[in-house]
């Protein structure tokens, strides 16, 4: 019979330092390392029967970061250095919550379009965490189903491969990978949710795609572009891009993510996918649906001025918006990557008209977004007040020294908060790690209604 995931003994069992330890060893341990935790804790926590030795691996890692998101729940009592209460931390941080949300009432239920390759993963980071230190419930794959995405290639919501929310309940944060749909969507979460997503310069979006998804998903047309232009491929994609490019057998144009992804991800038709690049009545039919379903579009290339403007949107307090920057492309610097292109006009006019619905989509919307900017009263003085706190708090991550605490003082801008280094952990925790953490919550959290596993 299939039992459920037990977390709690490793509640019981693991320290701070085995939690710092543990994430040490980013989720590839080795066995000596694993005997540690085993020695510590006593015992594996409890797994349906069969399951493998990595497995359970895997879960003592989620367990560890299971115990930083308790800390915000105020379920743990961790000694931190010199502080005096062993919950200062947890109190500190809710009280200053507590008094930004009397002020002003927060929106907990947004959606959020996570389009590939612009920046979105840094704010899918933002949301799980907020929705985890407020016990909300976050629309997610099934482990065993999906992994980390609900559907990247189409929109459908299979409710079988997705966590079931008890009672038929709607979900208060979705922000996972999922072509967007409206009709979809709405039968998840709330109408009045908040509705986001975020755009990037689209030359910048698709070389980014195209680096990431040559290491990780190369296959077709993209296998085929990147050998046939091995010397230099980014030059080669933006002078033959159509080389780099393949309909995928099962997922036609949305297996590619280097051929207008962002507008594929917001739902556009792609019936006569190449010939709806020059038909300028389709596309602009397509951006009044973006701008009529979506509360506010982000543009990552002003990300800070994003996230202050998001915060403003949905009164949320400035700790809820501080990040690091996660997901990013890392490639050595005598990588054929690294080789400058050489970007002619030519070159960039032949990736444009490629690139057309894309093109259109972020032009239309970072206009938009710069007058939003213009129209706020002391916007630019946030933003520099924002910037200035962010430095500290990725310094003060990067420091990375155990038990202490970085207190950001009370402003114009903000009340009184703290920054700790579990807070570290969970902003610079990527995006798998926190979605699969996310997911053993919720399993645990829902278990009552259940009588099955993940």
């Amino acid at each position: 019979m299939q039992r459920h995931y037990r977390l709690s003994p490793c509640f019981r069992a693991l320290s701070c330092e085995d939690v710092m330890h543990y994430f040490a060893l980013k989720v590839t341990p080795r066995i000596s390392d694993e005997a540690h935790l085993v020695k510590k804790t006593g015992t594996y926590c409890d797994l349906p029967q069969g399951t493998s030795r990595l497995s359970t691996v895997l879960v003592l890692v989620f367990c560890a970061l299971l115990i930083t998101v308790y800390l915000y729940a105020g379920h743990l009592l961790v000694p931190f250095g010199n502080v005096e209460h062993p919950n200062l931390i947890h109190n500190q941080y809710r009280n200053t919550a507590d008094a930004t949300h009397s002020q002003f009432s927060e929106i907990r239920q947004v959606v959020f379009a996570k389009v590939h390759k612009a920046a979105s993963s840094t704010v899918q980071n933002i949301l799980v965490r907020f929705a985890l230190a407020r016990d909300l419930n976050v629309l997610l794959p099934s482990i065993r189903k999906n992994g980390f995405s609900i559907d990247e290639s189409g929109s459908n919501i299979d409710p079988t491969r997705i966590i079931p929310h008890p009672a038929n309940k709607k979900f208060d944060i979705l922000c996972s990978h999922l072509i967007y749909n409206e009709d979809v969507i709405g039968k998840y979460v709330a109408s009045s949710a908040f509705r986001v997503a975020i755009l990037r310069e689209p030359l910048d979006q698709s070389l980014s795609a195209l680096i990431y998804y040559s290491h990780f998903y190369a296959i077709g047309g993209l296998r085929e572009g990147v050998e046939k232009y091995k010397n230099n491929p980014i030059e080669g994609f933006l002078r033959h891009p159509e080389d780099f490019y393949s309909k995928h057998k099962m997922y036609g144009v949305a297996g590619s993510y280097i051929n207008n992804r962002m507008s594929i991800d917001l739902g556009f038709n792609t019936d006569n996918f190449e010939a709806s690049k020059w038909n300028t009545s389709k596309i602009n039919a397509f951006i009044k649906d973006v701008e009529r379903q979506f509360d506010l579009i982000l543009i990552s290339d002003y990300f800070d001025e994003s996230l202050v403007l998001l915060k403003w949107y949905l009164k949320w307090s400035l700790k809820d918006v501080i990040y690091l920057k996660v997901n990013q492309n890392h490639l050595a610097n005598d990588s054929r990557w690294k080789k400058p292109a050489n970007i002619s006009m030519e070159s960039l006019q032949t990736f444009y008209s490629w690139d057309a619905i894309d093109v259109a989509l972020y032009n239309h919307f970072r206009d938009i977004f710069l007058k939003k900017l213009e129209q706020e009263h002391l916007f630019t003085d946030e933003v520099n007040a924002f910037k200035i706190i962010q430095k500290q708090v990725v310094q003060f991550c990067k420091d990375g020294v155990s038990g202490t605490i970085l207190r950001i003082q009370k402003s114009s801008w903000t009340e009184e908060f703290i920054v700790s280094q579990f807070d570290c952990i969970l902003m610079s925790a990527d995006e798998n790690s926190l979605i699969r953490a996310a997911q053993f919550i919720h399993y645990n959290r829902f278990a009552k209604f259940y009588n099955t596993g993940p």
